[in-house]
């Protein structure tokens, strides 16, 4: 009577256990129809979670995450490489594993969530920033849910492909093909850890770079300009430029911003330090300190370069170069001053000849005082022939007295000679 209950007992058990294996393989099969074509979520894709069922083996069955590289680590077999496969896929992969320590293994697997890849997305969207999307998402997925912007170029989308502190790749994308004509090269999918930028149209902005540049002037820029960039746009520095005294001005505002010229060559893609220009902004080079000199021509007794001392007047420039000269056209004087900045000069009349016009009048830093040389007046030269007529009518009347006066003493010793005397005199004249 035992033995029959014991027997019967054991036939119960053998078929519960059959029973279960057959549901497990009807399970099985049902997946294995329902995914023979499988769909994209079907596919086990990086940071998936699967549930791996394996019959009569709880210690091996549970959750298991994709990791970054595409494996799950279980029991036994440590790492399997699932991704990219389907779910029949994966259980038959398990089951292979699995069969060098557990015999013939019933494996199911499911996809529990289908998991995300890691996005950056920088540029001109309205929302920039990093994101998790599903590993399945193609480029024009992003960016539906992002919006680029108005002024976004999407014919030049970057995608820069590789993990922190590895080797990246970057390619460039005609997204704006994808959109007109569905090109498929225009739409790739996305990796796990993906940057992808969005860059701004090119839209020419005007700038103004003033002082010590070789081209001074207006100019029109890319959108991207920099202060490093202006002064390159412009030609460079001049040789009198001053290094140390470079500032930016933006458009709305009168405030001067210091510009560091060499911690910018250096860091020129640091934006604190090499501002992005906008439109309607200027850049101003000073120039160095030029000498505290002004130079002083014409109808001055010295004329000469003189060394400008603190509030020097015109009055104090004259006196230091000896006066004026005579006949100097004072009210004639004239002033050339050239601005430091825009290198232009300009000529400031002064009539000198009024004292307190000569001692208002200030000079500054490499002015240029001329004053014609004049020459003298009518009367005066009329005055200076009448007494050199004079002089030389003087000197005639006195010469031919002189020569009147030889000529009578001659005749008075001819006189006096006696005729003996002279007839030898005579005798040699003839011969």
């Amino acid at each position: 009577m035992l033995c029959s209950l014991k027997t019967a007992a054991h036939s119960r058990n053998r078929m519960a256990r059959a029973s279960a294996v057959a549901a497990f393989l009807f399970c099985a099969g049902m997946l294995w129809s329902r995914t023979v074509q499988a769909e994209p979520a079907d596919v086990i894709n990086t940071n998936a979670t699967i549930h791996v069922t394996v019959a009569d083996e709880p210690d091996v069955s549970g959750d298991f995450m994709v990791d970054s590289t595409g494996n799950i680590t279980m029991l036994y077999v440590n790492q399997i490489a699932v991704r990219g496969l389907t779910v029949p896929q994966a259980s038959r992969k398990i089951a292979t594993a699995l069969s060098k320590y557990i015999k013939n293994p019933q494996v199911l697997v499911r996809i529990v969530n289908v998991g995300g890849i890691f996005v950056d997305v920088t540029g001109s969207v309205t929302a920039p920033g990093s994101r998790v999307v599903r590993a399945d998402s193609t480029l024009d997925d992003v960016l539906q849910q992002l919006n680029p912007a108005v002024d976004a170029d999407l014919s030049h989308v970057t995608i820069t492909h590789g993990k922190p502190n590895s080797v990246h790749t970057t390619d460039t994308i005609n997204y704006l093909s994808y959109l007109n004509s569905k090109d498929p090269a225009g739409n790739p999918h996305l990796q796990d850890y993906d940057v992808v930028n969005v860059p701004r149209k090119e839209i020419p902005i005007s700038i103004s770079v003033r002082g010590q540049v070789l081209k001074p002037g207006r100019a029109d820029a890319p959108s991207n300009t920099t202060v490093f960039d202006a002064i390159q746009i412009a030609g460079g520095l001049t040789d009198s430029a001053n290094r140390k005294s470079i500032y930016l001005q933006r458009a709305d505002s009168t405030v001067h911003i210091p510009f560091d010229l060499k911690t910018a060559s250096e860091q020129p893609g640091d934006i604190s330090v090499n501002p992005v220009l906008r439109d309607g902004d200027s850049v101003v080079v000073d120039a160095l300190p030029a000498p505290s000199v002004y130079t002083l021509t014409g109808g001055v007794l010295r004329p000469s370069e003189y060394p400008l001392t603190e509030r020097t007047s015109l009055a104090d420039a004259v006196g230091r170069a000896g006066g004026f000269a005579a006949y100097a056209k004072e009210n004639d004087t004239q002033i050339i001053r050239t601005d430091p900045l825009t290198g232009k000069s300009q000529i400031i009349k002064v009539k000198a000849g009024n004292p307190s016009i000569l001692a208002s009048t200030f000079v500054q830093p490499g002015d240029n005082i001329s004053i014609p040389q004049g020459s003298p007046g009518r009367d005066t030269l009329t005055l200076v022939s009448t007494l050199l007529g004079i002089a030389t009518a003087i000197y005639v009347l006195g010469t031919r007295r002189k020569v009147n006066r030889r000529n009578e003493r001659a005749s008075e010793c001819w006189c006096a000679l006696s005729a003996s005397e002279l007839s030898p005199l005579v005798a040699e004249y003839r011969v």
